[in-house]
């Protein structure tokens, strides 16, 4: 009898994400697995945490994932140019905090129409394809979830602690350096990579750009450009296949 081994590529765990989700359900799937392809060593972590062992699993981090298109994106992109902030905007409710409008920073929102608070500072920008990112601006791509604009809160701001956010990619191949919660499971690789900063808070958004020269974010751009060359070209997914990420 042959005997195949089962490889899961790992991309969200919805128990984590959400409370009323079924952790035990979501461990049975994943215990069935030889190999294990995690967004990152916290998500290994927590798992191990929850019953999984360090000996019977080979396990793989990919960090980041790819963004597969062939659009591109020409818009000039500054250091002290707009705040990017694309995704689902009814359930990012850290935009309704009224001291957002006082971030001396423009935000241009991304995605569909919702009610959003009339601060002076938001630009509502339309939705736009996946596929499609030629039309997206802006100087910095935020990566922010949860109810709070002082940390990233509640199980969806919480669950950045784990996960490695699509919307890292759509801004890193859209030519723009991300803006990423300090305690963001894929911080470390941000900075490490010099794809862009990590803040505590958004209230701290603006010092931190003001101490960042001209040339050090012309190189940030450079670094990103080069990563999102390997984006494109599949390199994350090529090579955790292939077994060279290991953890």
């Amino acid at each position: 009898m042959r005997f195949a081994h089962v490889t899961y590529w790992v991309v969200d765990i919805n128990s984590i994400r959400f409370p009323e989700g079924n952790l035990n359900y979501d461990l049975d799937w994943i215990k069935r697995a030889k190999r294990l392809i995690l967004p990152s060593y916290q998500m290994w972590d927590f798992l191990k945490e929850h019953g999984l062992s360090d000996n019977k699993y080979d396990i793989i981090i990919h960090n980041l994932q790819d963004y597969l298109t062939n659009s591109v994106n020409t818009n000039i992109h500054e250091k002290n140019g707009p705040i990017c902030f694309a995704g689902n905007l009814e359930k990012s409710q850290f935009l309704h905090q009224p001291i957002m409008a006082d971030i001396p920073l423009s935000f241009f929102l991304y995605g569909a129409p919702v009610k959003l608070p009339s601060h002076h500072n938001y630009f509502y920008k339309g939705k736009f394809l996946p596929e499609d990112i030629s039309s997206i601006e802006g100087g910095w791509g935020l990566i922010w979830d949860g109810d709070s604009c002082e940390t990233c809160s509640g199980y969806l701001g919480q669950y950045l602690k784990y996960n490695a956010s699509h919307k890292i990619s759509l801004y890193i191949v859209s030519s723009m350096p991300v803006i990423i919660w300090s305690q963001s499971s894929v911080a470390h690789y941000i900075l490490s990579h010099n794809l862009g900063i990590a803040v505590d808070s958004l209230l701290d958004i603006p010092k931190c750009i003001a101490e960042i020269s001209e040339e050090e974010y012309a190189c940030m751009v450079d670094c990103v450009n080069e990563e999102a060359k390997l984006m494109r070209a599949g390199y994350h997914i090529g090579s955790a296949i292939q077994g060279t990420k290991n953890a």
